[in-house]
């Protein structure tokens, strides 16, 4: 073949590969409806994707009309454009989606549903109107949210931009609350907020900074951390902040600046960081999470009110070493300039306690303190603890080992996360209390189920432990009283709370789906429970990390807990909802021979999920959504006996639907009787978790057809799901023998 020659047929073959030729169609909404429908689209009913209604490549226009996507079965969508009020809402789907390209106007509105299936827009996309995020939504390009445009991230919801280069522009109001806003460009990742904009980060709302490159935030606007929300820069580099506008974290909120050192860099307006005071004349117990060498002139004009007047101070720090001098009681040291450095010194920082709020020392803005000071380094701290004084009021000791310390970082630290650390192995605390403000009242994390003791500044009660601990806390730590010994607690970076990695998010509240276990026995008052929490985007080794006991572990008879890899036990567990397909449960005090029962408690059960439970010893797999199950306890049996297996709800085990075909298995083999020939027949294999193991498309012929299938192990379970090409959906467990 000549060279010309070969240059004219490559030219040919790439004028018939043109997508010219093979141009995908446009539909345009003519009435309100189902996606699926072909007359949502002016079109036959129900009709037929790609003919009837949009189908694979084509281009859809809601024009005025409200359309409902309800298709299970993933799909890959030309462009969609919103219109004139039009709206699309995914509702009760579980299919992914993709779209070439999005545009819509300001009248227009896209929402994604809770629990629904992904959806991925492959361009640079501008909201001129309405978003709501309550699922995944990926965007591969850039985000602009235009003016009087409004993006709302909420139920859990994830927003992903990815680019080489994220860049994102806010000119309206953009809230996240219960949700996720990540930035994951693989270079930098940008946002800017113009002014007369708010970007809030609410209770449950995440924003990451998440890439190899420089992070980068450009505000003209007014960008605020509330309450229990949380902004992370994990992206390994710089967070290179230009502040022209305000930038709050209200007290309670967190900022995590990585696991590097000067991960902030400022260039106009450092962040203010909150302190919320409560009026009435109480004790207020803090520390610093600012840089050394941050004096306490810091306090000054603030509604904190420092007095370090002689005979009208109303601030100390505690030093365990001290002894009682006048109507101090021991540990407690006046401090006597605000020139002093706040943390005291390099090695364990002071935490203190102001008195506030009261006729003496009134508020001036409310009892909101804020500060814009440069933060701590990512060091570690070790704090010399003693265990043989007390901070009583009435100036005498009695050697019940308590001492004040305090979170020197500004994100919140993981209580759990300090004591565990093998660092802390020989530490002989026996209780962590903090006053919990709204609750008026200290609230104690229990080593190891001591009673709660009384001391100067509060009655703890109701020993319902929080793990989490907010920037600016101090807490007293309780140790093992006796020989006055000091003892070194070390408190680290690595022990903040809620780390974004790069594999999965973590949430800084409850999450939707909670299996509770309860068990209790046959004849008598013996009652333990645990909780299993289910958060969608959690990796499979997101173990034992929820924000706060549900209620302290019983540690009387029986005692309930999830065992895993490492050997612990725990009374809580958050896991994934494509986790692993079992979680192992045992019991580590129970009466031999006594009968007891597991049930499901179904008022934290939303649906969500189904929980199936295996008794190992007797090879029983039982329903627990059913009712309880009773059984005997062996105090001889070897091993785990109780396995808990997981599924999504949307994996019926026995639904009735409207299908052209039955479906069942015999002898390694699976039979499906069609009443007419079908093709682009859906055949998945999944475990209980929801995890997808086979995939095959089928073309079924009127009659019985088979289908061998793979055998799996013995015991195990199967999740068959036959998707025929009008949408119904056959499911079928099989438990493999």
């Amino acid at each position: 073949m000549t060279t010309d020659l070969m240059r004219k047929t490559l030219l040919y073959l790439a004028f018939l590969a043109s997508p010219t030729l093979f141009s995908q169609t446009t539909f345009t909404s003519a009435q309100s409806g189902p996606w699926n429908d072909g007359a949502s689209w002016g079109n036959t009913s129900p009709g037929s994707a790609g003919t009837d209604y949009p189908g694979t490549g084509d281009h859809a226009v809601i024009d005025g009309h409200a359309i409902t996507y309800t298709i299970n079965a993933p799909a890959d969508f030309g462009d969609i454009t919103l219109q004139n009020s039009g709206s699309f809402i995914t509702d009760g789907t579980t299919g992914t989606i993709s779209f070439d390209s999005f545009t819509q106007d300001a009248s227009s509105s896209f929402s994604t549903a809770a629990n629904a299936g992904a959806i991925t827009f492959d361009a640079d996309v501008t909201v001129n109107g309405t978003l709501t995020v309550q699922s995944i939504l990926t965007i591969n390009g850039d985000f602009t949210l235009a003016v009087g445009g409004t993006t709302t991230i909420q139920n859990l919801g994830v927003l992903r931009v990815i680019s080489s280069s994220t860049a994102v522009e806010v000119n309206a109001d953009l809230t996240i609350s219960q949700g996720v806003f990540a930035l994951n460009a693989n270079g930098s990742n940008s946002i800017t907020v113009n002014a007369a904009s708010d970007f809030i980060v609410a209770d449950g709302g995440s924003f990451y900074f998440e890439g190899n490159g420089a992070a980068n935030i450009t505000n003209n606007g007014n960008i605020t951390a509330e309450q229990g929300g949380q902004i992370i820069n994990n992206s390994g580099a710089n967070i290179n902040i230009d502040n022209q506008g305000s930038i709050t974290f209200e007290w309670g909120s967190s900022y995590y600046e990585g696991d590097g050192v000067n991960k902030i860099s400022v260039s106009t307006n450092r962040p203010t960081f909150e302190i919320a005071l409560s009026s009435g004349g109480q004790w207020r117990q803090l520390g610093s999470p600012f840089a050394d060498g941050t004096t306490l002139s810091v306090l000054s004009g603030t509604d904190l009110n420092p007095n370090v007047t002689a005979g009208q101070r109303n601030m100390y720090y505690w030093d365990a070493t001290v002894a009682s001098a006048g109507d101090n009681a021991p540990g407690w040291t006046e401090v006597t300039s605000l020139g002093d450095a706040f943390d005291g010194d390099d090695a364990s920082g002071r935490a203190y306690n102001i008195y506030t709020g009261d006729a003496n020392y009134p508020f001036s803005n409310s009892g909101v303190v804020s500060f814009d000071e440069q933060l701590q380094s990512p060091a570690q701290f070790d704090f010399t603890t003693y265990n043989s004084k007390d901070p009583n009021g009435d100036g005498s000791s009695t050697d019940q080992g308590w001492n004040l310390v305090y979170n020197p970082y500004s994100h919140w630290l993981d209580i759990e996360d300090v004591f565990d650390d093998t660092d802390n192995d020989n530490f002989t605390y026996e209780g962590a209390h903090f006053w919990d403000v709204s609750a008026g009242q200290y609230v104690a994390y229990m080593a190891n189920g001591e009673s709660l003791i009384t001391h100067s500044n509060g009655q703890p009660s109701g020993a319902t432990g929080s793990r989490r601990i907010s920037p600016f806390q101090a807490f007293w730590v309780k140790l093992e009283s006796g020989n006055g010994t000091t003892e070194t607690l070390r408190i680290k970076h690595s022990h903040s709370a809620f780390i974004a990695p790069a594999d999965y998010y973590m949430k800084n509240s409850t999450v939707e789906s909670r299996i509770r276990l309860n068990t209790f026995a046959v004849t008598d008052s013996a009652w333990d429970q645990v909780l299993v929490s289910i958060d969608p985007y959690a990796s499979v080794d997101r173990v034992g990390r929820e924000d706060a006991y549900d209620r302290v572990p019983s540690f009387g008879v029986p005692n309930m807990t999830l065992l895993h890899a490492d050997g612990s036990r725990l009374s809580i567990d958050t896991r994934p909802l494509d986790s692993t397909t079992t979680i192992p449960m045992s019991f580590t005090n129970a009466v031999d021979g006594q009968e007891y029962y597991i049930e499901l408690d179904k008022s934290y059960f939303d649906q969500t999920m189904g929980a199936f439970l295996e008794d190992v010893k007797t090879g029983t797999i039982h329903d627990l959504q059913i009712g309880a199950y009773r059984f005997a306890y062996d105090a001889n049996w070897g091993g785990v006996r109780f396995m808990i297996y997981l599924s999504r709800s949307t994996i019926g085990i026995e639904e009735s639907v409207e299908s052209l075909s039955e479906v069942w298995i015999h002898d390694n083999v699976m039979q499906i009787r069609s009443e007419q020939a079908l093709r682009d027949v859906i055949l998945e294999e999944l475990d209980l978790s929801g995890r997808l193991i086979s995939r095959m498309n089928l073309e079924l012929s009127t009659g019985v057809n088979e289908i061998e299938l793979e055998r799996a192990s013995a015991g195990s379970v199967r999740l068959y799901r036959i998707i025929e090409p009008t949408g119904s959906v056959i499911n079928l467990k099989h438990i493999w023998r």
